[in-house]
Formats: structure tokens, sequence, C-alpha cells
């Protein structure tokens, strides 16, 4: 079945999943989020043909899972189920059958379909800092907001509370990005910082960053002022803490989601002495953890896996379905705000 974001209704939330319900919910309270569609239940030849219909043919469309239970007040299951980005007409039906058959049997499966931003700065917000209980957090990076939820990239952090400001700005020379057509060697703006076009190719993009602008911050603090307004409009909409996801494109903030935060840490410091290699880095996790450290260089491989500290340059995808065999996880990139943090294991991120 299909229902358009505008017309879902509160009895539909048992059925389309946290996801869809929630933009159906910010777009009532007139949050700029981005219009698009359902598929829940059984997705059918006849459910495929009215989709298409709904799609244009010179567009590209988030393709994002909505399963039903996706997104609870205690839980969340951040990038375990799909999201396919970038996909045109053509392609479409494949990649709602590719998250349909990702999710496996006993769930309640749904797909939330929309058009895609040519995002210039993508984030994320917590309404209150996952790490200190206090104040608003935002990650934010140049171009998808899959390089901050990967943890491929450091993003830029932004700290506020009681209106001050607390900004770190990280060196950045790559940004990775989903959009419409780019011209190589072409020379455009990410919010008002200096770019080219190094590689185009299927609505994927690569860009390079001018060096004089590779450590300026890419929100400005107007722009920061601004999301933590919308933030709180929201967290006031749902009543509880929100993780929010945004996008900036054209001069507009976009929220493209939001889910309750089910991870807010107790800091704790450790007395214990420790011998060996100390690595500093920012804790995102409370407690501490003793056991045997696994390094992985390039790709992960299971074996003897079971309570050990992974240590890695980044968190790669297919560990989410790993993750309750590790004691800890330390990775060189990725933010406090990125999917490996919430999913159930206490991580430390440098």
């Amino acid at each position: 079945m299909i229902k358009k974001i505008n017309d879902i209704r509160e009895e539909d939330s048992n059925v389309i999943g946290v996801k869809a319900y929630n933009c159906n919910i910010m777009s009532k309270n007139d949050i700029n989020t981005v219009d698009g569609f359902v598929i829940y239940g059984r997705f059918s030849n006849n459910d495929l043909k009215i989709a298409l219909s709904y799609l244009d043919d010179d567009k590209l469309y988030a393709v994002r899972s909505s399963m039903v239970g996706e997104d609870g007040i205690s839980l969340s299951s951040a990038g375990k189920y799909l999201t396919i980005l970038s996909v045109n007409k053509q392609d479409f039906g494949d990649a709602v059958a590719k998250i349909y058959n990702q999710a496996g049997k006993g769930i309640k499966k749904a797909v939330l379909v929309q058009e895609i931003i040519d995002s210039e700065v993508s984030g994320v917000i917590f309404t209150k800092n996952p790490v200190t209980g206090s104040g608003i957090l935002i990650n934010a990076a140049y171009g998808s907001g899959e390089n901050i939820a990967s943890g491929n990239v450091i993003p830029d952090e932004f700290e506020v509370i009681d209106g001050i400001i607390t900004s770190g700005s990280q060196t950045k020379h790559a940004v990775f990005s989903y959009g419409y057509s780019k011209t190589p060697g072409e020379n455009i703006l990410l919010n008002n910082r200096r770019a080219r076009v190094v590689i185009h190719h299927n609505g994927r993009t690569l860009y390079s960053l001018h060096f004089m602008d590779t450590r300026k911050p890419v929100l400005t603090k107007n722009q920061i002022k601004k999301l933590v307004e919308e933030a709180n409009k929201i967290k006031k909409i749902f009543m509880v803490d929100q993780d929010i996801e945004f996008a900036y494109s054209n001069k507009k903030f976009y929220f493209l989601q939001t889910r309750p935060i089910t991870s807010v840490v107790k800091q704790i410091e450790s007395t214990e002495k420790v011998k060996g290699t100390i690595i500093k880095g920012q804790r995102v996790s409370s407690g501490t953890y003793i056991g045997k450290a696994i390094i992985v260089n390039n790709k992960f491989k299971e074996k003897n896996v079971n309570n050990s500290v992974l240590v890695m340059n980044e968190f790669y995808p297919e560990i989410i379905y790993k993750l309750h065999k590790f004691g800890a996880i330390v990775t060189a990139k990725g933010g406090k705000l990125s999917h490996a943090v919430f999913n159930n294991v206490q991580r430390i991120s440098s």
C-alpha cells in the first residue's frame, strides 16, 4: 500500500514506521521537511505502478527504510536497515525490493521515498548532548549526511549551551555528496565555500575544497542559531529530546527525519592504572572496559572477536550487525553522533 506523507493519519503509525510518521508530524507543524510517500505492507506490482507515477524521470530520490519498531523511544536501530540514495525512476523498484528483502521475515515493512536534497551541508542535531547530558550538540559536514552517519569523516562539532556556541572545525579537503549532474572541473560554492567538481558519476559527486577554505567551519553562527531554534521546535512537538538529521541547500534547511534520543550517557572517570600504549580521544559512551585489542587495518574478519576491543580507522557498515560481540570500539574517524555510537555498544571515538 502507498500513502503520501501529508495524507498519513495517527492510526497509520503502527504500519508505516516512526520515520515516515514523524515526517508527517513535522510537516503538519510547519517544519521544513521533504515531501514524499511511504510504501508499506506487501509491496505489489500495483504499488510499484502507483509509486512510479509519483516519480519524475529527471529527478533522484532517497529510498529509506521505515520499519515498524526501527526508531523507538528506548531503542534505536540506526543504520541497521538500508537507505539507498540517488535512486532514479528506472532503478526505483529494485531499490525498494532490496530494502524489503534485507529486513527479513517477521518485521512490518515500510519504505519512505523523498526527493533527494543536493546538500551543500548535512548534519545531525541532538537536542540534548548525549555525552554530557546538557546543551545541544550539532555535527555537520559538507555534502551528504551519509558521511557523518557512517563515520567516514570527522565532522565539525558545535555545542550550544544557554545560547553560547562552542565550535570545533576540522580540516577537510575532499567532499562526497549525492545529487544532480555536475561537470568535472566546474567551480561551485558549498555554503559560500569554494569547491571544484573532481568526479561526477550516476548521481555521485566528489569535490575538492579550495585550500583557503579547508579550515573554515561548515556553518555560520547565524545558521547554528537557526538550527537550534528549529530543533527546539521539533523537541516541543514530540515532547522528548530528539536526534534530528538535516540538510542545507540553496539557503534553506531541510529536516529529513527525527527520532527520540535513546542514549544519553553519564560520564565516568576511571582511576584504574593501565599498562601499555595509551590512546587518547573523546569518550562517547559511559563506563570502562578492559579486553583484548583487535586492530583492523583494511577489511573486518570475524574471528575470535567476542568481548574484544575493536580498534579501526573508520567504522565499517557491516559491523553494525555484529556489535553485540564486542566489548568496546575505538575509531580514528567519525563523530559523536554517528550510527555506530547508538547501537548498544560501549564505544570510544578519537
